[in-house]
C-alpha cells in the first residue's frame, strides 16, 4: 500500500469517525457548543459591519424600565407597594397603548403576612394606636386590581419549577391552554401564578421563562410548556397570539398559527424544534423609559398610544439579565420584546435543510480523496483551508443578508 493511499484512508476514516461521533451525546454536545460559538461569531460580525448599536431604536415596542434612576427616586424595589404599579397602569392606559405586559412576578400580596400583621398590631398597640383593618390599610393590591380591570389589556407573568409537589395549582381563567403537540417543550411540575385577584383581573397570563443553552448564551425563545398534560406559552407569545387573533396552533417542522381557519404566520424552527431569536443589537434596541418618569407624569401625553408596552427591569441588583451573543447582560424584558417583534413583523432566522449539511460533508469527503491523491500535503492543507474560508464566507453572507443559517 502506497503512502498516499494510506494517508487517504486515514483522512477518510477520521472524517467518518467525526460523523459517527455526532451521535454520541457527549461529543454531540461539544459539537453543538462549537457550532453555536461559530453562530455567535456571525452575530458579532454582522452587528459590527452593520453598526447596529448606532441605529435608531424601535418605537413600536416600548420598555418601561425599572432602572437605577427609578430605584433611586422611588426607593428600594422590595419596598414598592402595588400602588406604584396601579399608578403606572393608570398613566399608561390614558394613552391607549395596544397592550401592557409585565415581566415582574406578583405571586404574593404586597401586604404583610399573618405573623407580620400580629407583630405590627402589637407594636401599634404599644404606641397607643388601634387599627382594626390593618391588612387592608397596608395593602394596595385592590388598587392595582382596579387599575388592571380599568385598562383591560394587561398581561401578567407567572413562573414554574420542575420540583415535584403534592399541591395542585388550579390555573386562573386568564391562562389559556393550547391543543398542540410540539416537538420541543419544557415540563413544569409546579406553577406560581399571580395572586388570584390580580390574575382574575388580567387580560392574559403566561410563563416568563427564558433559558441559556449548552453554550452558556441565550439563543432561543421557549414556545411551549407542559403542565398536567396541558400546554401553556410565555406571556409574550400569548400577547402576540391575541393581537393576531390566533385560535389554533399546528406544530411540526415549523409552527403554523391560524386565525379563523386561515394560516397567518409560519415560524421556522431548528432541527430540535426551537425558535431562535433574530437579535437587533447588543441591548436597548427598543425605546426605554424610566418607570419613575411615567408615574411622576414626566412623559408627553400620547407617547404610548398604539404601542406595545413591556414593564421590566435593567437594574443589576434585580438580576433579570441574560447573556446572549451580543451582550453579557441583556435585560430579560428586552428578550421578550425581541421575540414579539420577530413574530409580529415576521422577522425570523430560517434554517437550511439538514440534508444539505450532510451533502456538504459527503462532497468534502470525496474532494479529500481527489486532493490527497493528486497534490502534496502542503497543497492539500492549503486547499482545505481555502475551502473552509469560502464556506464560512458563503454561510456568513446567507446569514447577514438573508438571516438563513446552517443547522447545528
Amino acid at each position: 500500500m502506497t503512502k498516499t493511499r494510506r494517508s487517504e484512508i486515514v483522512i477518510i476514516l477520521l472524517i467518518m469517525l467525526a460523523i459517527a461521533a455526532y451521535y454520541i451525546p457527549i461529543t454531540r454536545n461539544l459539537y453543538n457548543i462549537i457550532q453555536l460559538k461559530l453562530y455567535d461569531s456571525f452575530w458579532h460580525t454582522a452587528a459590527a459591519l452593520g453598526d447596529w448599536d448606532n441605529q435608531p431604536v424601535y418605537e413600536d415596542i416600548c420598555i418601561v424600565d425599572i432602572g437605577e434612576q427609578s430605584i433611586e427616586e422611588l426607593g428600594q424595589f422590595s419596598t414598592w407597594p402595588n400602588l406604584f404599579f396601579a399608578d403606572l397602569v393608570d398613566s399608561l392606559a390614558k394613552d391607549h397603548p395596544k397592550l401592557i405586559a409585565f415581566d415582574i412576578f406578583f405571586s404574593e400580596s404586597d401586604s404583610l403576612g399573618d405573623f407580620g400583621m400580629q407583630r405590627m398590631q402589637q407594636h401599634l398597640k404599644s404606641q397607643g394606636i388601634t387599627e382594626l383593618n390593618l391588612r387592608s390599610a397596608l395593602s394596595t393590591d385592590s388598587e392595582f386590581q382596579r387599575a388592571i380591570l380599568d385598562a383591560g389589556n394587561v398581561y401578567l407573568p407567572m413562573f414554574g419549577t420542575q420540583e415535584t409537589t403534592d399541591k395542585l395549582v388550579l390555573l386562573p381563567h386568564s391562562v389559556r391552554t393550547w391543543e398542540v403537540k410540539p416537538e420541543n417543550f419544557n415540563t413544569l411540575k409546579h406553577l406560581y401564578p399571580p395572586v388570584h385577584y390580580l390574575a382574575n383581573a388580567a387580560q392574559g397570563i403566561g410563563l416568563a421563562h427564558i433559558h441559556t443553552d449548552e453554550s452558556g448564551n441565550t439563543h432561543h425563545y421557549p414556545l411551549f410548556f407542559e403542565y398536567e398534560e396541558q400546554y401553556l406559552v410565555n406571556f409574550g407569545f400569548q400577547a402576540c397570539l391575541d393581537i393576531l387573533e390566533v385560535d389554533a396552533i399546528h406544530a411540526g417542522k415549523k409552527i403554523q398559527l391560524q386565525s379563523h381557519g386561515e394560516p397567518i404566520r409560519t415560524m421556522p424552527l431548528d432541527d430540535s424544534g426551537r425558535f431562535h431569536f433574530r437579535f437587533y443589537g447588543s441591548e436597548q434596541s427598543f425605546r426605554y423609559v424610566q418607570l419613575a418618569d411615567v408615574i411622576k407624569g414626566r412623559m408627553e401625553p400620547g407617547f404610548f398610544r398604539d404601542k406595545i408596552v413591556l414593564v421590566g427591569s435593567s437594574a443589576a441588583g434585580l438580576r433579570d439579565t441574560k447573556p446572549m451573543p451580543l451582550s453579557a447582560d441583556m435585560p430579560g424584558v428586552e428578550l421578550h420584546a425581541t421575540f414579539m417583534r420577530n413574530l409580529l413583523n415576521e422577522e425570523y432566522i430560517s434554517w437550511l435543510p439538514s440534508w444539505l449539511g450532510w451533502l456538504t460533508a459527503v462532497l468534502l469527503l470525496l474532494a479529500s480523496r481527489l486532493v490527497i491523491r493528486r497534490f502534496k500535503p502542503v497543497t492539500s492543507i492549503g486547499f482545505f483551508l481555502g475551502i473552509s474560508l469560502v464556506l464560512f464566507i458563503v454561510l456568513f453572507i446567507m446569514f447577514s443578508g438573508f438571516y438563513v443559517a446552517m443547522p447545528y
